[in-house]
């Protein structure tokens, strides 16, 4: 989000009333606890995984490989399906 649009977000927010303003402010806090949440999975995993011993460590990737990568394609018959089948 930009400068501009905090601006912009901040003077709409200097019009509302004392209970509108809570109102906003539980619901920022709801959205700040949720996405720290989201956040902290990837480190809560890594933790379960080194606390039940299924790994000795967990390096961290670089800031290139975080990005996000386009989807693989995949010719033929669903993923799905070919595990089904599999299973049979």
């Amino acid at each position: 989000m930009g400068q501009a649009t905090v601006v912009r977000t901040l003077d709409m927010a200097r019009q509302l009333s004392l209970s509108e303003l809570l109102e906003v402010e539980l619901g920022v806090r709801r959205m700040l606890a949720s996405a720290q949440q989201g956040a902290d999975e990837p480190e809560r995993l890594d933790a379960a995984l080194l606390g039940a011993g299924l790994v000795a460590n967990v390096p961290s990737p670089s800031p290139s490989e975080r990005r996000d990568r386009p989807l693989a394609s995949i010719t033929g018959a669903p993923l799905s399906q070919t595990v089904v089948e599999d299973r049979r």
